[in-house]
């Protein structure tokens, strides 16, 4: 029995809003989703199997998410000036499924059940502002960011 499908799915857009002759706010969505099955081993499906040391097929499968939200709020402030202010979030998460019947994913290569629930969230804003004379320019900003870490693991030792 093979064990080795897997699917993707991708979105994205840009949407740009004018506010006004000074003002513009370009803003960029993202979201993508990968899912796909853990390929099976030859001696977990069919030497186990054979003996009786496991109940049937291993069902291990993997899922993948990841949302950006991005947008720069752009004022002009006059011929020579511009402000820039840009929040952000970028959210990853990974789960790591089991088969439904733990005891299936023991074998003479894998002595555990593993199941996983991860995220990494990350957010935070840039701003500056540049100010541009003749062939000169001079541009000040900062970034701000912080990064949010879960763990969910769950393991099944079977020797």
């Amino acid at each position: 029995m093979h064990h080795d499908k897997g699917s993707e799915e991708n979105i994205f857009d840009h949407v740009d809003r004018q506010l006004g002759e000074k003002t513009s706010i370009p803003t960029n969505l993202q979201y993508t989703r990968s899912w796909f099955q853990t390929p099976n081993t030859y001696d977990t499906q069919y030497n186990y199997i054979a003996s009786g040391q496991t109940t049937g097929t291993t069902d291990e499968r993997s899922k993948i998410e990841i949302l950006d939200i991005a947008r720069t709020d752009t004022r002009l402030i006059d011929d020579k000036t511009i402000f820039a202010f840009g929040p952000y979030v970028h959210r990853e998460g990974y789960n790591y499924y089991a088969s439904k019947n733990l005891l299936n994913d023991f074998g003479p290569i894998q002595g555990q059940a593993v199941a996983q629930q991860l995220s990494l969230l990350t957010a935070g804003a840039h701003s500056d502002i540049s100010w541009v004379q003749g062939h000169n320019s001079f541009k000040l900003g900062g970034v701000y960011s912080q990064t949010f870490l879960r763990e969910n693991p769950q393991f099944g030792l079977g020797d």
